[in-house]
């Protein structure tokens, strides 16, 4: 039977030169610091380390200053990737609110009414959910705008945390007056608001604003809130009863 022998060293060396473009025997009786310069090399890369620490093959480059230009290719090719699977599960983040102005607006006529009765259905409940999706959706595009005009640090998103609040955010504006935002959807010029919304706007009123977010770029804002320059219509009403047996 013949013998295979394999040059095992030879082989390794043209394994490293291949993988990783260098030859390994020109680094003969040379001190490198491997781990210093993994350390080097993350310490570079801050926070987007974070992007590949899963990543073995890609953190096994950080041990070489020429594949550098790969990591950095695969962390930007991660991150385009992550912004545009976010644009798409949020299409209202493509359009982000730039602008504030006041709304110039009055009371519409009542609507007329009949007497036909109107049952609740499961579309109903669909649709409220459909409202809310769409209403947090909004929120989310205010707090951006709020943030990026007067500082995280002067924004509080009130009803991210308590969906039963009487307001949506507080914010300080840059004369350091504190001021209380309701949000409310554009559409069909109407918005609805609830009875415990209503009063705290009145009691308020010194420092409440409404703003009405479209899919646009800009936010209607009312102020003052004057619900008697309004038209306010009842949609619906609290039955009380005691049952007698």
């Amino acid at each position: 039977m013949q013998e295979i022998s394999m040059d095992y060293q030879k082989y390794c060396e043209n394994y490293i030169e291949k993988e990783f473009g260098f030859l390994l025997k020109n680094l003969t009786n040379i001190d490198i610091d491997i781990d210093l310069i993994y350390d080097n090399n993350k310490n570079k890369l801050s926070n987007d380390f974070e992007i590949i620490e899963n990543n073995e093959k890609m953190k096994s480059r950080l041990y070489f200053e020429n594949l550098m230009n790969e990591v950095d290719q695969h962390i930007t090719d991660q991150k385009e990737k992550e912004e545009a699977n976010k644009n798409q599960s949020n299409p209202l983040e493509k359009n982000p609110i730039t602008s504030i102005e006041l709304a110039n607006l009055t009371g519409a006529p009542p609507k007329q009414t009949g007497n036909s009765s109107r049952n609740f259905t499961q579309s109903d409940s669909q649709q409220n959910r459909q409202k809310s999706e769409k209403g947090d959706k909004v929120e989310k595009r205010v707090n951006t705008f709020l943030i990026g005009e007067y500082g995280k640090e002067n924004v509080t998103w009130v009803s991210n945390n308590k969906k039963s609040a009487d307001h949506d955010f507080i914010y300080k504006d840059k004369k350091e007056k504190w001021w209380y935002v309701e949000v409310k959807t554009l559409s069909n010029n109407v918005f609805y608001i609830s009875k415990n919304e209503k009063f705290f706007a009145e009691k308020n009123k010194e420092n409440y604003q409404i703003f009405l977010v479209g899919d646009g770029e800009k936010i209607q804002k009312i102020f003052p809130v004057d619900f008697e320059k309004l038209t306010v219509e009842a949609e619906e009403f609290s039955v009380k009863y005691e049952l007698l047996n």
